[in-house]
């Protein structure tokens, strides 16, 4: 059964099994989902020139409430 998709329409490449669909439409999804993975992992990389020990450490929450440990 070969199921019909838009190519702008990923929901069909998750709902059904691959054989069931157009190999150029899963071509398709493939490259978008490529492409959506570059453009996150580019946001989310460092700034050229950051080394892990320039990340700040996050001030415990006894210090910053006042709680005290018991």
């Amino acid at each position: 059964m070969t199921i019909r998709s838009k190519h702008n329409d990923l929901m069909n490449y998750f709902i059904h099994d691959e054989r069931d669909l157009s190999p150029a439409y899963v071509a398709s999804c493939r490259k978008s989902l490529k492409e959506i993975v570059k453009k996150v992992n580019k946001e989310n990389a460092p700034p050229d020139g950051w080394k892990p020990e320039d990340k700040r450490q996050a001030t415990s929450l006894t210090k910053v409430m006042g709680y005290c440990k018991i």
